[in-house]
């Protein structure tokens, strides 16, 4: 009997509450992981402490905009789900040396931003699409071109945002998803391990419940190919096992020319910038100032994977 009851108790627990946590911990909630508490002073960069409302809802975004004197443009950096402004901080100083203004922010429910559901990328968009008013209504950058670059789900919010508006005129998307619920399978390998094929279908039940929303109807892929002609970098490490390099091959296949692919043959998740510092920054840099010259002109250049 002890061992009847011991397996039902184990059978509740593995069935019933482990997905329903596992939904609201890495779908519905996704916990915060803060890289850094450095402001751009550590990197010797001026900056200013902003505020902005994210299009649609108006909720208040907060963020930081480091200026290029003179400058060429302005990047946005687009962090990943886990983590804040601070996540492509180390990339601002080669961005603001080349010339170019850099505002990095908080989306929604991270940071100093506003508290509001974290949807992975869905809602994040008009975060983006904000911060992309922003820049334009300043006056230190008014009329310059506009660029973005994303890491994770940065990445993929960067290409859903462009798709939408032309005011982005390059795209760096760095280990972002094709497809949302791709990405959420991949994470469940990570919590559930051999057991995930157990589990994945009551967690995206609970997952499904928890945003409001199918993740499978958010992807960047059937969208992606509205950028063009603007040009788009795609970048992924071959062993990133949070998000499959496989996502970055299938947005490359859906978007149209320019475009360009970089799989990098080591390096865990977003992290190619490190294993590849030299390379990276002169592939990032050069795609910019390239897409976002005063001519306009690029020249399509396409490395195929």
């Amino acid at each position: 009997m002890k061992r009847v009851l011991l397996l039902l108790t184990v059978s509740m627990l593995l069935f019933g509450v482990v997905p329903y946590l596992t939904a609201f911990i890495v779908v519905a909630h996704p916990f915060s992981l803060h890289y850094s508490r450095q402001n751009p002073s550590a990197y010797s960069l001026p900056y200013q402490d902003v505020t902005f409302p994210a299009n649609a809802d108006k909720l208040t975004l907060s963020g930081w905009f480091i200026p290029a004197t003179p400058t060429k443009g302005t990047i946005i950096l687009c962090h990943g789900v886990f983590a804040d402004r601070t996540d492509l901080s180390d990339f601002a100083p080669p961005l603001v040396k080349a010339g170019y203004s850099v505002l990095a922010f908080d989306f929604r429910q991270r940071g100093k931003s506003g508290r509001s559901k974290n949807t992975i990328g869905k809602d994040e968009v008009n975060d983006l699409l904000g911060a992309v008013e922003y820049v334009k209504q300043r006056k230190d950058v008014s009329g310059k071109p506009i660029g973005v670059m994303g890491v994770s789900m940065g990445a993929s919010i960067a290409i859903m945002t462009a798709a939408r508006c032309k005011d982005l005129r390059a795209v760096v998307a760095d280990s972002g998803y094709a497809r949302m619920d791709h990405a959420i399978d991949q994470h469940l390998w990570i919590f559930f391990g051999p057991l995930k094929p157990l589990l994945t279908r009551l967690t995206f039940w609970h997952g499904r419940r928890m945003l409001g929303f199918d993740p499978k109807t958010v992807s960047p892929a059937s969208q992606i190919a509205q950028i063009s002609p603007r040009p788009i970098l795609l970048i992924h490490s071959k062993r990133d096992f949070m998000i499959r390099s496989s996502e970055s091959q299938a947005l490359y296949q859906a978007a149209k020319e320019p475009k360009e692919l970089w799989i990098t043959p080591r390096g865990r998740h977003t992290k190619s910038r490190f294993v590849y510092p030299q390379e990276y920054r002169k592939k990032v840099v050069g795609f910019f100032a390239k897409a976002l010259s005063s001519r306009g002109d690029y020249p399509g250049e396409t490395r195929r994977p």
